[in-house]
């Protein structure tokens, strides 16, 4: 039987447990899926809630007559979406969605208010004399907005014993310039339970 001296021993030891350590880490396993595809992966909104309510508002406006029955497509502004949640979501990304998604049924046309300063700074630009007066471009000709668009999502959430809801409530609204009166609103909900048996929060 061959026999190791006690320093070759305790190298043999550190050097095993070293690779028993590796084994049991593993690498990070990474892969690419459809970004459509839900995901899951814990009690959190994530980006498939932010998708879900994006849709539901969007088929829930192109359907109302004021959007439905127009002559032609009337010019609306994506406002603000307020968070009044605790938990921090990328409301631009919302906007984003919504807003290219109406554009995409040709029902709507979109002006941009993220624009308006880098637009003025063009057109002092194009009236300083370096550009062909026949081709300029000047203020005074900007499309006006008909409607503004605008939400707030809130959320609730609430524990027992080894179970955790989670409720958020998403609303948006479109509100007439000339008149100020809100002509169409929805609201989408989420819930989302999740059960940790024999665990506590």
């Amino acid at each position: 039987m061959k026999t190791f001296p006690p320093r070759s021993l305790s190298r043999l030891v550190v050097a095993g447990c070293l690779v028993a350590a590796a084994g049991c880490s593993g690498a990070p396993h990474t892969r690419y899926e459809e970004a459509s595809r839900p995901s899951l992966v814990s009690e959190r909104y994530n980006d498939t809630d932010l998708r879900t309510v994006a849709e539901a508002m969007v088929n829930s406006l192109i359907q109302h007559p004021v959007i439905r029955d127009a002559v032609r497509p009337p010019i609306l502004m994506v406002g603000t979406v307020t968070n009044r949640t605790d938990q921090h979501l990328d409301v631009k990304s919302l906007t984003d969605m919504i807003r290219t998604a109406l554009l995409k049924t040709g029902r709507v046309q979109a002006v941009d208010e993220t624009a308006r300063g880098e637009l003025a700074a063009e057109y002092d630009y194009q009236s300083s004399g370096y550009v062909d007066p026949n081709q300029k471009k000047g203020p005074g000709k900007q499309a006006s907005q008909d409607f503004h668009l605008r939400g707030d999502i809130s959320s609730i959430t609430d524990r027992g014993p080894g179970v955790q809801v989670n409720y958020m409530k998403f609303t948006m609204q479109l509100t007439d310039l000339n008149t100020n009166l809100i002509v169409w609103t929805d609201q989408k909900e989420i819930k989302k339970v999740t059960e940790r048996p024999g665990v506590g929060w």
